[in-house]
């Protein structure tokens, strides 16, 4: 599983890099907003996401990442008000984890939504990708618009 993890604090993010690639995940890093968007095309299977970045806020960031695929978010921040947790969840967030945490804790959330994702009917060709239970196809990451009614026609076939 490929993680994004977008954390400017140098500190928490070595030790979170450290905890999940010994866990077996790959771990790319992103220190701030502008970095994040320049990856967006990689092909992550979950973002983890500092709300409060020097260059923007992880709230913009999850907006952007849930209109170009349908990756799961998982935020990771200090801002533990009501307002702010309900804003991730409303913005789509799978999960929304308040500093300071349980890298524990963290990764059994992880292991959920994985279970979750596999249990999930798509297929890739190359840097095509079909998720039949989202009706959706992407492009290298970039969902395609107007294919809803191709993946409807070709789910009973497979």
């Amino acid at each position: 599983m490929k993680i994004l993890l977008i954390e400017d604090n140098r500190a928490i993010s070595k030790g979170l890099v450290y905890t999940l690639e010994q866990n077996g995940f790959e771990v790319a890093l992103c220190e701030n907003a502008e970095s994040t968007l320049n990856s967006l095309g990689g092909d992550f299977d979950l973002f983890i996401v500092d709300v409060s970045l020097p260059d923007g806020n992880g709230f913009e960031l999850c907006n952007e990442i849930k209109r170009v695929c349908e990756t799961p978010v998982i935020f990771l921040t200090a801002l533990d008000d009501e307002d702010s947790i309900v804003k991730g969840f409303d913005l789509g967030a799978e999960d929304y984890i308040t500093k300071p945490f349980s890298s524990r804790e963290l990764l059994a959330r992880i292991k959920r939504i994985t279970k979750k994702l596999d249990k999930t009917m798509a297929m890739n060709f190359g840097d095509i990708s079909i998720d039949f239970d989202k009706k959706q196809v992407c492009k290298n990451g970039h969902r395609r618009a107007g294919i809803k009614l191709f993946v409807r026609w070709l789910s009973p076939i497979l």
